[in-house]
């Protein structure tokens, strides 16, 4: 929890250093009945060489925090198929997870639940194809084995798939489903997300 609350403080402080124009991009909020997350990025950062910054925050009902931080480098495509958006990045995942711990099959204690702040690197990417105006279809996949998982992680993995429609210029609406799951040493796995999520985007 520590180590969250560090990282957005340190966010947060990047983001007052920008100049204005460049303060943000894009807003993102979606929600289901059991998890809500908001994501924040800016692209093209002179500072940055032209690097892009990724923020993401979520939260679930039974209290399981992930936050991440990502560096990315954007591209575009046109072809008669329409637009094809990619997205390469490299992302810290920091998570604040309750799991249940998974006694010896001779221990006479039964499963006991821990919390855990779990740090993980992942590396990905989005690809996001416009076929035609207003509509886009995204998908997101993000790893990190275990060479790159510290703590008791083993590994992390975030996938996605999005359909959205642009209501108006600056905002799209969208119907979404997204997986995040921790492989954690002698653990059982935290499983953050499994679930459909409807969402909003606001591009600055």
């Amino acid at each position: 929890m520590i180590a969250i609350g560090r990282l957005l403080t340190t966010l947060l402080l990047l983001t007052l250093t920008l100049p204005l124009p460049l303060l943000a991009d894009s807003f993102d909020l979606n929600v289901n009945n059991k998890v809500a997350r908001f994501g924040y990025s800016v692209d093209n950062i002179p500072a940055f060489q032209g690097l892009g910054l990724d923020f993401g925050f979520l939260y679930d009902d039974d209290s399981n925090k992930l936050a991440h931080l990502g560096v990315n480098v954007r591209g575009e495509n046109w072809s008669r198929a329409g637009s094809l958006k990619v997205s390469l990045e490299t992302r810290l995942y920091l998570s604040d997870t309750y799991v249940v711990d998974i006694p010896p099959a001779n221990s006479s204690f039964g499963a006991t639940t821990r919390n855990d702040t779990l740090a993980s690197i992942a590396i990905g990417g989005q690809l996001t194809l416009s076929p035609m105006a207003r509509i886009n279809l995204s998908t997101t996949l993000f790893y990190a084995p275990k060479i790159l998982s510290f703590g008791d992680a083993e590994n992390l993995t975030e996938a996605g798939l999005r359909l959205g429609y642009r209501i108006i210029p600056p905002a799209d609406v969208y119907l979404g489903y997204r997986y995040v799951d921790i492989d954690i040493k002698e653990r059982e796995t935290a499983r953050l997300d499994e679930q459909f999520h409807i969402g909003f985007q606001y591009n600055f």
